[in-house]
C-alpha cells in the first residue's frame, strides 16, 4: 500500500538520480505517464530506486536456527505497529469486509493519503509495549 502511495515521488527520484549518475534508461509508461527508467536484470524490467533513509534492513534466517529471531523481529514490528493502527481498523472492518477495505485503498492511493492525513492529526499518546 505504501508504494502505491509514494510510487509518483520513487519516480520523480529514479529518474532525477539516473540522470544525474549518467545512467542508461529506456521510456516506461508507469505511475500514469512516460518515464525514463533505468533497466535491471536479463528480463530488463524497468528498476525503480528508493532512497536508503526509508528501508529497514529485514531479518532473514540462513538457517533453523535463525527462525526464532525473524519471528521474534517481525512480531516485535508488529507490536508496535497494531496499537496504532488497530482500533480504527477493528471499527472499520464492522462496517466492512477486509477485502472491500482492502481494495478501496489499493484502487484509489488518495483513500490511503487521507487516511494516513487523520493519523498525522491524532494527539499522539504513549503506547506500553511488551518486553
Amino acid at each position: 500500500m505504501t508504494i502505491r502511495v509514494i510510487l509518483r515521488h520513487l519516480l520523480d527520484f529514479t529518474e532525477r538520480v539516473a540522470r544525474d549518475l549518467g545512467l542508461s534508461t529506456t521510456e516506461s509508461v508507469l505511475g500514469g505517464r512516460g518515464r525514463l527508467l533505468p533497466y535491471a536484470g536479463e528480463m530488463m524490467h524497468p528498476a525503480i530506486l528508493v532512497p536508503a533513509d526509508v528501508l529497514r534492513h529485514l531479518p532473514i534466517a540462513r538457517d533453523w536456527s535463525d527462525i526464532d529471531l525473524v519471528c521474534s523481529e517481525n512480531e516485535e514490528l508488529r507490536n508496535r505497529v497494531n496499537p496504532i493502527i488497530g482500533s480504527t481498523w477493528k471499527e472499520a472492518i464492522q462496517r466492512h469486509s477486509k477485502a472491500q477495505l482492502r481494495e478501496a485503498i489499493l484502487s484509489s492511493p488518495d483513500v490511503l493519503l487521507d487516511l494516513l492525513r487523520q493519523y498525522e492529526e491524532k494527539t499522539a499518546r504513549a503506547v506500553r509495549l511488551r518486553a
